[in-house]
């Protein structure tokens, strides 16, 4: 019974984890930024984790144009709040908080694979393409280092949403540490999304002043319009 209870808490433990490390980061910029800010990179995170918008395009509008106020409400660019004397400090938060979530997305799903490994058919093709990855692991002494090389440059050139799912079950069927998968979609996620927000911050600034703010905004607005009317329909599928 002692078993059992502590496999129980084990598990609620494991499941429960990440997401109480979000709620912990969440509240640390809570206290520590002015509300402006953190409303940015609060809306930045909830964006890219339920949502298939990209880095690509959340980065940039985040760090450079802002949401605009003829949706209800008004969120500034972190370059109108803080200008370019904070350039150093908005990069590293933005691109930090978007490998957070790849990072905690991971954690969730090492932590929890035995979840996706109980669905028929899917669970037996998962655990079968994983033993063989572990296999050839074994063998190769320094493949585990690679496959983490591998992983880390996929998950910094990810288009996608949230690249923590797919890279997190690509590395667990390589045969990976569950340590080295987290690993390196952390180190991939903060390579790729500084070099994004680098990029965007500087030069977003000349895109913004030629194309005007409103271009922009309209823009990023009728992407959000497409990735809720995606969401509604995958959802809604029979």
């Amino acid at each position: 019974m002692a078993l059992t209870a502590r496999y129980l808490a084990k598990r609620v433990g494991m499941f429960f984890l990440p997401m109480g490390i979000v709620a912990l980061y969440c509240l640390l910029l809570y206290v520590s930024l002015d509300f402006d800010t953190f409303a940015a990179i609060g809306l930045l995170m909830i964006l890219y984790l339920f949502t298939p918008i990209g880095k690509y395009i959340l980065i940039p509008s985040v760090l450079v144009v802002g949401v605009p106020e003829w949706l209800g409400f008004r969120i500034s660019s972190l370059q109108e709040l803080h200008g370019t004397g904070g350039a150093a400090l908005d990069i590293g938060l933005v691109a930090f908080s978007v490998a957070f979530i790849d990072a905690m997305t991971s954690l969730f799903l090492v932590y929890n694979f035995d979840i996706l490994e109980a669905i028929p058919r899917l669970g037996k093709w998962l655990m079968r393409l994983e033993e063989r990855g572990k296999e050839r692991l074994r063998k190769r002494e320094n493949r585990e280092k690679l496959a983490f090389l591998g992983l880390t440059s996929f998950v910094a050139l990810s288009v996608q949403g949230s690249g923590g799912i797919s890279s997190t079950i690509l590395g667990r069927i390589a045969g990976m540490r569950n340590s080295y998968v987290v690993g390196s979609l952390f180190a991939g996620a903060m390579i790729g999304c500084t070099a994004i927000a680098a990029l965007s911050y500087y030069l977003g600034g000349q895109i913004v002043d030629s194309f005007g703010r409103g271009v922009l905004e309209a823009f990023g607005f009728a992407v959000l319009i497409g990735a809720l009317i995606y969401l509604i329909w995958y959802y809604s599928r029979e």
